[in-house]
């Protein structure tokens, strides 16, 4: 598979990853043309535990971020953020987890709440 000359864009760049333990010093594309999966090598020395401080510091200009459409999609509308080997986007899923202290039957505020984020998550997704 030939990547072109783009992908070596990122490479000197400075790419904001997460700190969590599943996070890793690579990132995943997808070639447009054979639809072939990848994975590329990052570095970079700033590091945060959610998608809104990795978001402040891409539009604080510390690096590049990987981050849901969902966290960034006003920036990119507002042209404070742009997106970069978008053609190469993987169209990988990532769990997001709504936690709350529960008791043996639900509240009806709180699955309603819970409900609202998973349609609103999965709305901006369809974006």
């Amino acid at each position: 598979m030939v990547f072109p000359a783009r992908r070596r864009s990122l490479e000197g760049h400075n790419c904001l990853r997460f700190n969590f333990r599943r996070s890793l010093d690579q990132w995943p594309f997808r070639d447009p043309a054979s639809g072939e999966t990848f994975t590329l090598p990052i570095r970079g020395n700033a590091h945060g535990n959610n998608g809104a401080i990795l978001r402040r510091f891409a539009l604080d200009g510390l690096g590049l971020a990987r981050l849901g459409r969902f966290h960034v999609a006003e920036d990119i509308k507002a042209g404070r953020l742009l997106t970069v080997l978008e053609d190469y986007d993987p169209q990988d899923r990532e769990q997001i987890h709504a936690l709350y202290i529960g008791h043996a039957h639900l509240a009806a505020r709180v699955r309603a709440f819970v409900d609202f984020l998973a349609e609103a998550v999965i709305s901006e997704g369809r974006r």
